[in-house]
C-alpha cells in the first residue's frame, strides 16, 4: 500500500511561528522510565522500559508479538512518535493501539511533513483536512490516525492546540470516508446464517454429543476444542477475544450417572468503556451438547501440553489466540456447511435468533454484554412481525424459496422403499399424526437418536421418496399442528416442539419444490 502524501501547505498559509516540530519536541518532557498497558488476552499488565534510550520496542497483545524499530522513522520525528505512542497506551486498550502501529509504521516517512502542517492555527488545519487531507486519504483508519495525532496535541497542549479543541476537531467531517454502517449487513440480512447452514452446525453438535454420550467412539482433541470453541460463538455470541481469554478455572461442571452433565461458564465482558471495571457474566451450555465441554475438559487436564502454545497462558482453556479463535471458526464452518462464516456473522445470528423468540431491548442487551439498550435496536428492526413468524413456521415465507439446498444422500422411487429392510422405511407418529412411506433412512431408524419424521427432512442420511404430493401431504398435516400452537398460545418460536415443527417444515418445503422441478 502506497503512503499517502499531502501537498505541501504555501508559504503564505503558514504562520507557525515558534511551533516547529523541532520546537514543539523540545517542549515535551522526557519519556518516564516505562510505560504500562493491560493485555485482555493474557489478563497481565505489561510493561516496556528504557523508552528514551531504546531503539526498538516490543509490545504483546492479544497474543501477537508486535515490534516498532524507531531506527525505521525519521530522526527528527522519533522523539514526538514516542510521546504519542504512549499516550494512546495510556488513552486506548492495547487492542486498538495494535491497530494503529501499522499505520505508524506505514506514514512514518510523511510524519514531519504532516505533523508541522498540523501545527499550524486550528482554523487554518480545519481547512487543510476538508480540501486536501479527507481527498487524498484512501480509508477511514487513515483519517482516524491523523485525527489521533491531533488529539494528542490538543491533550498535550502542543503549537496552537489545547484541550478545549478536542470536541472542534471530533466534528471534523470523514467526507465519503465516514466509518461504514456495521450493522449495513444485519439490516439486508447478509450478515446470518442461512437455515442450511444452521441445520448443519446443530446436526455437527447433535452427532459428536450422541457420540460423546455412549461413549462407543472417540473424539479426536482437536475435533472437540473446535467444536467447542464454534458452540460459545454459534449459540451464546461470545466475540474472540471472549472465546480466547477463557481459563480452566472458568468453567464448572457437574456429572450425573445416566443424565448429560450441567456446564456453566463465567467470562468477562469485551469491548467496555475504558476505566470501567470488566462485568463478569454467567452462561450455560445447552444441556444436550454439555458433553462437549464436559470431554474436553477431562481431555485439557490430562493432556494440557496439546492445547497450551502461549506460556503467558498456562490455565488457558483452548490455548487459542483470538486470531486463533477466528480461523478455527472460519475453518470449520467451511468444513461443516459448505460457506466460511466470521464469529462476527454467529454472533449477529445468535443475536437475531433470540429477538425473533421475542426477547425484549433489555434482554438482548444484558445477552451481548451491551451497555446501552440502543445498540441492539437494529435486530428488532430486522426481526419479522408475528404474522410473519407464523408464516416462517408455516413454512410459507418466500424467504425459504431462496434458502440453499439440504445436503441429502439422495432419492428414491416407491419400488426401491418397498425393498428396503423394514428398519429403513421411515415410520412414525409425530404429534398424532401417522406418517409413513415419505422415504428410507441410511442407517436405519434404530439406530437413530431423534425424533423419527419429524428429524429425517433435516438430516443427510434421508433417501426421500421422489413424489412431491406425499411430501405435500404431509406440510399439510405438520402446518394443522403449527395452527394447533398458536391457537393454544404456545405458539412461543422458544418452544422446542414448535421450533422442531419449523425447521421441518422449511425443509419440507425445499424438498417438494427441488422435487417439482422448482429449485435448481
Amino acid at each position: 500500500m502506497k503512503a499517502e502524501r499531502f501537498p505541501p501547505a504555501r508559504a503564505s498559509d503558514r504562520h507557525l511561528g515558534e511551533h516547529t516540530l523541532a520546537t514543539v519536541s523540545r517542549e515535551l518532557p522526557r519519556l518516564p522510565s516505562a510505560i504500562r498497558y493491560e493485555d485482555d488476552y493474557s489478563g497481565v499488565l505489561r510493561a516496556i522500559r528504557d523508552l528514551n534510550e531504546s531503539l526498538v520496542w516490543r509490545l504483546k497483545i492479544d497474543g501477537k508479538n508486535l515490534k516498532v524499530d524507531w531506527s525505521d522513522f525519521p530522526e527528527e520525528v522519533v522523539f514526538f512518535s514516542k510521546h504519542w505512542l504512549c499516550w494512546m497506551l495510556r488513552a486506548l486498550d492495547a487492542s486498538s493501539v495494535g491497530g494503529y502501529l501499522y499505520l505508524l509504521r506505514h506514514l512514518s516517512a510523511n510524519l514531519p511533513e504532516t505533523i508541522t502542517t498540523f501545527l499550524r492555527e486550528p482554523g487554518k488545519v480545519r481547512s487543510f483536512w476538508a480540501t486536501t487531507i479527507v481527498p487524498s486519504s484512501k480509508n477511514f483508519q487513515t483519517l482516524a490516525f491523523y485525527k489521533r495525532l491531533i488529539f494528542f496535541m490538543c491533550d498535550s497542549g502542543l503549537g496552537h492546540w489545547t484541550p478545549d479543541h478536542i470536541q472542534y476537531v471530533k466534528s471534523w467531517s470523514y467526507g465519503n470516508l465516514s466509518r461504514r454502517d456495521t450493522m449495513a449487513a444485519v439490516r439486508t440480512g447478509d450478515a446470518f446464517l442461512s437455515v442450511d447452514e444452521e441445520i448443519k452446525l446443530v446436526a455437527h453438535f447433535d452427532f459428536l454429543a450422541d457420540t460423546l454420550s455412549v461413549g462407543t467412539e472417540k473424539i479426536g482433541a482437536e475435533t472437540l476444542r473446535e467444536a467447542c470453541v464454534l458452540y460459545w460463538s454459534y449459540q451464546h455470541a461470545f466475540r474472540p477475544i471472549q472465546i480466547a481469554s477463557l481459563d480452566l478455572s472458568d468453567i464448572r461442571v457437574r456429572t450425573f450417572s445416566n443424565e448429560p452433565p450441567v456446564v456453566h461458564t463465567t467470562f468477562t465482558a469485551a469491548k467496555q468503556r475504558r476505566g470501567q471495571p470488566r462485568q463478569r457474566m454467567v452462561r450455560a451450555m445447552k444441556r444436550e451438547w454439555a458433553w462437549l465441554m464436559a470431554r474436553y475438559v477431562e481431555m485439557r487436564k490430562e493432556r494440557p501440553e496439546c492445547f497450551l502454545t502461549d506460556p503467558d497462558r498456562q490455565q488457558s482453556l483452548f490455548g487459542l489466540s483470538p486470531q486463533g479463535v477466528s480461523t478455527t471458526i472460519s475453518e470449520a464452518t467451511f468444513r461443516i456447511s459448505g460457506r466460511r462464516s466470521s464469529p462476527t456473522r454467529l454472533r449477529h445470528t445468535a443475536a437475531q435468533r433470540l429477538v425473533d423468540a421475542g426477547a425484549s431491548e433489555l434482554e438482548l442487551a444484558e445477552f451481548l454484554g451491551h451497555k446501552s439498550i440502543n445498540t441492539g435496536l437494529v435486530y428488532f428492526d430486522a426481526s419479522p412481525s408475528q404474522a410473519d413468524r407464523i408464516n416462517k413456521a408455516l413454512g410459507l415465507s418466500p424467504v425459504y424459496r431462496e434458502v440453499e439446498q439440504v445436503a441429502r444422500t439422495g432419492v428414491i422411487d416407491i419400488e426401491k422403499l418397498v425393498g428396503m429392510e423394514p428398519d429403513q422405511q421411515i415410520g412414525a407418529v409425530p404429534h398424532g399424526i401417522p406418517v409413513a412411506g415419505i422415504g428410507g433412512c441410511d442407517i436405519g431408524q434404530s439406530a437413530c437418536s431423534k425424533n423419527p419424521a419429524l428429524s429425517c427432512y433435516t438430516c443427510s442420511k434421508f433417501l426421500p421418496l421422489s413424489d412431491p404430493d406425499v411430501h405435500d401431504e404431509v406440510a399439510k398435516e405438520f402446518r394443522s399442528v403449527v395452527d394447533q400452537f398458536v391457537s393454544a398460545g404456545r405458539g412461543d418460536p422458544t418452544n422446542p416442539a414448535f421450533m422442531q415443527l419449523r425447521r421441518t417444515l422449511e425443509a419440507l418445503e425445499l424438498l417438494v419444490h427441488e422435487l417439482r422441478g422448482e429449485i435448481s
